[in-house]
């Protein structure tokens, strides 16, 4: 049985989600699971542990950050000491490599060729992760819930702590639908922060200061509000002068290091906002946050009248 694995990935989730399925290959073997850094306890600590057989304890899968193989700190010399282990590994334990991206290094390439080689989709979409996730534990979500949970962005660490409080939530019918979600987890930040700017940008000054005032039912505060707000408003600045230079959908999604949803709706925003109109409250949200700062007005206060002034 090959145990020396390599893998590629930049999400923790879904390097979590690798690792658990090359862990049930070894579920019935009496293992220890050990996370070591090559950079804490050096390649030899790792390589003397590799080659070591247990005899009172269990045997070692050992997961190690590797980006520091492919670096001058690990020397062309231990690096051939870690050629010779990866050419006749120890039969005994198992070795799970992790890299953050791949690389046409020959150091890389001779790890890849002497391992069974692993690369985690990155740009996974927050609905698909959701499906698989609870497909692996035998669960089903109903549509709306689906597009609903989707909608609190695509942090799939978040997504996933929420996942495992439904299932345990719902572990009986293994079934999750719009309002089991509702019941146990607050309405995504993001959607109330989306239908402020609507309210700003329809220049609703009712619509707008009832939904600030929900937020601080909330106990959201106003400095926070107004620097999510800024945020927000920039972003939409920002892709537009983009998009104005010739950027496409995949480069916003490189730019912003974003997954495809998410920089799809940024591109849509464009064609909801009226960009002089952004300019303009920019404009006068950052007046009201440099006199906050300042000192020269009560941030509650001049918020309010930002608003009821639309």
């Amino acid at each position: 049985m090959q145990n020396v694995f390599s893998i590629v990935g930049k999400d923790e989730i879904l390097i979590e989600e690798a690792i658990k399925d090359i862990l049930k290959e070894f579920k019935d073997d009496n293992y220890e699971i050990i996370k070591r850094s090559i950079e804490d306890v050096s390649l030899d600590f790792i390589l003397g542990e590799l080659n070591t057989p247990s005899l009172f304890t269990k045997n070692a899968i050992v997961i190690t950050d590797a980006n520091m193989l492919l670096s001058n700190k690990v020397s062309d010399k231990y690096f051939d000491f870690f050629k010779q282990y990866l050419n006749n590994p120890a039969p005994f334990n198992i070795l799970i490599l992790i890299f953050t991206e791949e690389s046409d290094l020959s150091r890389f390439e001779f790890i890849k060729k002497s391992s069974i080689f692993i690369k985690v989709e990155d740009n996974i979409d927050s609905s698909d992760f959701i499906v698989k996730y609870l497909k692996k534990a035998n669960f089903t979500i109903e549509n709306d819930a689906l597009e609903y949970l989707a909608s609190y962005g695509d942090d799939l660490l978040l997504i996933k702590n929420r996942l495992d409080s439904l299932m345990c939530l719902k572990y009986e019918d293994q079934k999750i639908d719009l309002a089991d979600i509702k019941s146990i987890i607050s309405p995504p930040l993001e959607n109330n922060i989306y239908k402020l700017v609507e309210h700003v940008m329809a220049r609703n000054p009712k619509k707008a200061y009832e939904t600030y005032l929900d937020f601080k039912k909330e106990g959201i505060f106003t400095n926070f509000l107004l620097n999510t707000i800024i945020n927000k408003f920039i972003d939409v600045y920002n892709v537009y002068t983009l998009v104005k230079a010739g950027y496409k959908q995949v480069d916003i999604q490189e730019v912003y290091k974003v997954k495809p949803g998410r920089a799809y709706y940024m591109l849509q925003d464009l064609k909801n906002y009226d960009f002089y109109l952004v300019k303009d409250n920019l404009i006068k949200l950052y007046d009201i946050d440099y006199k906050y700062k300042a000192g020269l007005v009560d941030l509650d206060q001049a918020f309010s009248l930002y608003l009821l002034s639309l």
